[in-house]
């Protein structure tokens, strides 16, 4: 049970990370360390774009412009889902 309980610490940890560098609404074109906006989100631009286009990325989208946008919430729950610890 202590390992279980390690393991949702340290997940929660690298999301806070994730959370206190990001915006209420995070632009895809901006995801990535490539991009220079968001270096502790794992996951660069293009790969967001190919889950959204198999229809697997994070629930909440929305467009303005051309662009995408994310809501903070759906994004850390999408990363959440995604995440494994091995000690």
């Amino acid at each position: 049970m202590e390992k279980q309980s390690a393991k949702e610490n340290l997940i929660e940890q690298a999301l806070g990370a994730v959370e206190r560098e990001m915006p209420e609404n995070v632009a895809r074109h901006q995801l990535g360390a490539k991009a220079g906006h968001y270096h502790s989100f794992p996951y660069s631009r293009g790969y967001m774009q190919n889950r959204d286009s198999e229809g697997t990325g994070p629930a909440e989208k929305f467009f303005m412009g051309r662009y995408v946008y994310y809501t903070r919430r759906s994004l850390l729950e999408w990363l959440r889902e995604r995440m494994k610890v091995n000690l």
